[in-house]
This record gives structure tokens, sequence and C-alpha cells, in this order.
């Protein structure tokens, strides 16, 4: 679930990594394991994408949501009627 918030929103951002440019591989490792290394989400993403990525992302397992859960998320359903 992690990872697929992750690449939602590198894809959101044309590619880019949800955190800013680190000089090595190191200090980016470092970031994303710290407790305030939560991934940035890009500004034109719409209120309900930053949702869904902020519910893949929790820091705590128990708190993030369940591929069940996401399935539902409104930001996924699709209004084929328009």
């Amino acid at each position: 679930i992690w990872s697929l918030g992750i690449t939602v929103g590198e894809m959101l951002n044309c590619g880019n990594p949800p955190w800013p440019p680190f000089p090595g591989a190191a200090h980016a490792f470092m970031h994303i394991a710290s407790d305030a290394g939560v991934p940035i989400i890009p500004t034109h993403v719409s209120p309900l994408g930053a949702d869904f990525i902020r519910k893949c992302t929790m820091r705590d397992p128990k708190l993030r949501a369940s591929a069940a859960e996401l399935l539902g998320h409104e930001w996924l359903q699709v209004d084929i009627d328009s």
C-alpha cells in the first residue's frame, strides 16, 4: 500500500520523486525512514487525490488504509454515465 501511494504521487508529479532531491541515496533513505519523512504531495493534486495518497502513506501500518478501503475511495470512483 505504501508503494502504491508513492507511485501514484510520482505519476502525478510527472515522474519526480515525492521527496526533494538529496545529495545522495543515504540522505534520502534517512529522510524517508524518519517520522517526519512523509511524501510531498504535488500542489495541483485534488483534495481527494491528496487524501488517497495520505491514506496510503500513513507511517503506522495499522493506520494505513487497506486495499479494500482504497478500492472504495471516492477518488477512484468513476462516473461512467457522464
